[in-house]
């Protein structure tokens, strides 16, 4: 036989989370998660705000630099195309999947260049 430890702040959440429809129709956002911790536990509702709003600056940090790093690559193809003419597929694939130095690299050397294979090379 199992035995059940903590008290009736355990016992709610517990009965909250055993089941799933019940557990999606309390927590639908970060603000209702931070209400159920704070029926559950007034005092560790701070800590769980504090915490969700630092993985939820993390999380939009991450986009945000997926998304420069996502600009610099199509500007970089769109400078190409402007100074060379139509890229292939090929190189434009090739763009698309280099790591941020590399962009960087061939976005500097796109400026001197005189072809599209010395600006990738």
């Amino acid at each position: 036989m199992s035995e059940q430890r903590g008290g009736p702040h355990d016992a709610f959440f517990r009965g909250i989370m055993a089941n799933r429809d019940n557990a999606a129709s309390e927590i639908r956002a970060k603000t209702d998660l931070a209400a159920v911790v704070a029926r559950i536990d007034p005092r560790a509702e701070e800590a769980f705000v504090t915490t969700a709003e630092a993985i939820e600056a993390r999380g939009e940090a991450r986009g945000e630099a997926r998304g420069e790093a996502r600009g610099r690559t199509e500007m970089l193809i769109e400078q190409m195309t402007i100074k060379f003419g139509p890229l292939s597929p090929a190189d434009i694939r090739r763009i698309r999947s280099a790591d941020a130095g590399r962009v960087h690299v061939w976005a500097t050397r796109v400026l001197t260049a005189d072809s599209v294979e010395e600006t990738l090379a």
